[in-house]
């Protein structure tokens, strides 16, 4: 019964005073109502598979000194698209995830009850609108103790008590025979704060290791409807351990031998599982592999200059389009600072000394998607948050 579950919903329309109410709470009834009317003409499945603390390529390559990866080759082998000057707009991994759905978009609050529905998102929004079965996960409760209204399931891991619904919900049918005012689970537990552990959020080692089995199975899973899903992942590599001093020799060397090296391994295995699976599906599909924020190796790095913008900021972007539904020409959407009237810009092309983001990325997902009034919609619409000044922190 614990060992794993995932919540189904029995009832996912949203109702017009539930849609009103978080028009107006997320800062415009307008603005909302703008994205919910994007339709799309293509409907592959939507794969968006996210790691914690993994850099873009060429940071990898400049970490690990070598121009020879695995990792890139495969990626090559599909034709990928390889964004390495893509930056997380907020961190940590909670607020990430947070910008990632809504599209890295100005003026809506960092909410976390995002990711698990239970607070709308424009991502889960539009796709919703266009018949999409939405589906979110992670191997703990961090990102969300229960599934909401707001998308079909929630997908999470648990291998005891500690991480059940017996003790990381405040109300459930378990709790009308074992109250939590017996406090049952504290007594079981030895005292340890649930719902704020190690184990409840992220899972133990064990589940770690079984979430990106089941994340494959996720993808690999066959429905009638097209899918949306979005899965987080703790491992492979994760970041540097809390007490990590930059500039210490040791640590650096137990870091990168202990979780950096066999996470690009784990890494690699896991990216090409992922593509194979997604590639069984009969309904085409396109995957973005992303990450949160970067390995976190500054960590008592007092300057914020480019080490620290790069290492924490900078992530791995990845597209694999291999039924080619968006064009070999696809483009992100690209913000750079303009000099002469001093302010940014997006363009939907490259343009030189100009960066590019998750939730720019996906955007421009939505966009290739979306028949022409969806396109111009979006195109007219647009309102990139830029947390910092990226432009100067690129890696080339």
């Amino acid at each position: 019964f614990f060992s794993g579950y995932s919540f189904t919903s029995m009832k996912t329309k949203i109702g017009l005073k539930e849609s009103l109410k978080w028009a107006t709470l997320q800062s415009g009834l307008m603005k909302s109502n703008i994205w919910s009317q994007i339709r799309f003409n293509s409907k592959p499945n939507i794969y968006i598979i996210s790691f914690d603390a993994v850099p873009s390529i060429l940071k990898i390559k400049e970490i690990l000194k070598e121009n020879d990866l695995e990792l890139e080759k495969f990626l090559n082998s599909k034709n990928s698209k390889i964004f390495n000057n893509s930056f997380s707009m907020n961190i940590p991994t909670a607020n990430a995830i947070n910008s990632l759905i809504m599209l890295d978009q100005k003026n809506f609050k960092i909410d976390h009850r995002r990711f698990s529905g239970q607070l709308d998102s424009l991502l889960y929004l539009i796709f919703r609108n266009n018949n999409y079965q939405i589906t979110s996960g992670y191997a703990g409760n961090y990102l969300g103790k229960k599934k909401g209204k707001f998308i079909h399931e929630y997908e999470t891991m648990s291998d005891s008590i500690l991480n059940s619904t017996l003790c990381i919900e405040n109300i459930n049918f378990v709790s009308y025979f074992i109250p939590r005012s017996f406090l049952f689970c504290k007594m079981v537990f030895y005292n340890q704060d649930l719902k704020n552990s190690f184990k409840a959020k992220h899972g133990d080692a064990l589940n770690i290791k079984n979430w990106q089995k089941r994340v494959v199975e996720l993808v690999k899973n066959k429905h009638q409807s097209p899918q949306l899903k979005i899965l987080h992942l703790y491992r492979p590599i994760g970041h540097t351990p809390g007490d990590y001093i930059t500039g210490n020799k040791v640590q650096e060397k137990e870091f990168m031998n202990d979780d950096f090296l066999p996470g690009m391994i784990d890494l690699t295995k896991l990216i090409k599982q992922v593509t194979s699976a997604a590639e069984t599906q009969e309904n085409p599909s396109i995957i973005l592999f992303l990450s949160d924020h970067g390995p976190w190796m500054s960590r008592t790095h007092t300057y914020k200059d480019k080490f620290y913008y790069q290492d924490r900021y900078n992530v791995f972007s990845v597209v694999i389009d291999h039924n080619n539904i968006c064009s070999d020409n696809f483009s992100p959407y690209y913000t750079y600072f303009d000099n002469i009237h001093k302010k940014y810009i997006t363009s939907d092309t490259f343009v030189k000394n100009s960066f590019t983001s998750p939730g720019r990325i996906l955007t421009s997902i939505i966009k290739c998607l979306s028949n022409e009034n969806g396109s111009e919609l979006i195109d007219n619409n647009l309102n990139f948050e830029t947390t910092h000044s990226f432009e100067k922190f690129l890696i080339f």
